[in-house]
C-alpha cells in the first residue's frame, strides 16, 4: 500500500511526542494520551502498519485497548493539574456520568471546570446531598450513573406507534442492540448498524412493518 507522506509525518509527529512524553510524570501523561487520541482519531495506527486501531494500542501503547482509550478521554478532557489532583479512576467516572446525562459521547472540550462540579449523592436512606466532586468516590459516581440510566429508560417516550413497533422489534435481536431509531415527518432514521447485521435490520424492519400494517 502507498503511503501518504502527509499521514506518515503527522504520525512520527505525534509518536515523538509520545516518546519524550515517557519521561515526564503528570504533563507526560495528558501529553501522551492527547497525542495518542490524534493517532486513533486519524487511524493513523494504519500508516504504522497495524491492521487495526486494538492491535496497534496492545503492541505500542501495551495496554488493554479500554484502558488506553480510558486514559485518552480523561487526557482529552482534563487539565493535567486535575489529572494529579483528582485521579484517572475518578475522572473516568465522572465522564461517564456527564455522557449519561448528555446522552451520548462527549463531542468538542468539555466545558466543565472539574473542582467547581457538584455530584448529587444519596446515602442509604435516600437522603441526596449535592458534594463537590473532591469529595465523591468512584463507586458513588457509577452508583449516580446507574440511577441516571434507569430514569431515562423509564422516561422514554416513543414519537409513535410506528417508533415503538420498530424498537422492539429491532431490541429482539442481539446483533442490533445499540441501534438508534427515530421517526419523524413521515420519515425513518436508523444509525449506528453493524454492516454485518444489514440482513438481521432488513427481517426486523419487514416484521416490524407486519405489526403495524395489522393494527391499521
Amino acid at each position: 500500500m502507498k503511503r501518504d507522506p502527509a499521514r506518515v509525518k503527522k504520525l512520527e509527529r505525534l509518536a515523538a511526542i509520545m516518546e519524550a512524553s515517557k519521561r515526564k510524570e503528570a504533563s507526560g501523561f495528558d501529553a501522551y494520551y492527547e497525542a495518542l487520541g490524534e493517532i486513533i482519531d486519524a487511524e493513523l495506527w494504519i500508516d504504522a502498519g497495524y491492521d487495526s486501531r486494538d492491535g496497534y494500542l496492545r503492541a505500542i501503547v501495551k495496554e488493554d485497548p479500554r484502558t488506553a482509550m480510558r486514559n485518552v478521554r480523561v487526557a482529552r478532557h482534563a487539565s493535567p493539574d486535575e489529572e494529579v489532583a483528582f485521579g484517572v479512576s475518578l475522572l473516568d467516572a465522572t465522564l461517564d456520568l456527564i455522557e449519561a446525562k448528555a446522552g451520548g459521547p462527549i463531542k468538542g472540550r468539555l466545558p466543565v471546570h472539574f473542582a467547581r462540579m457538584l455530584v448529587d449523592v444519596e446515602d442509604a436512606q435516600g437522603n441526596v446531598s449535592r458534594l463537590p466532586l473532591a469529595k465523591v468516590s468512584v463507586e458513588q459516581l457509577r452508583t449516580a450513573k446507574r440511577k441516571l440510566d434507569r430514569t431515562s429508560k423509564k422516561e422514554h417516550v416513543f414519537a409513535s406507534p410506528t417508533e415503538r413497533a420498530l424498537v422492539q422489534q429491532i431490541s429482539r435481536t442481539k446483533a442490533l442492540r445499540g441501534v438508534t431509531v427515530h421517526v419523524s415527518d413521515g420519515k425513518l432514521k436508523v444509525g449506528n448498524v453493524p454492516l454485518h447485521a444489514i440482513e438481521d435490520l432488513i427481517s426486523a424492519l419487514r416484521a416490524a412493518h407486519r405489526v403495524w400494517t395489522a393494527k391499521k
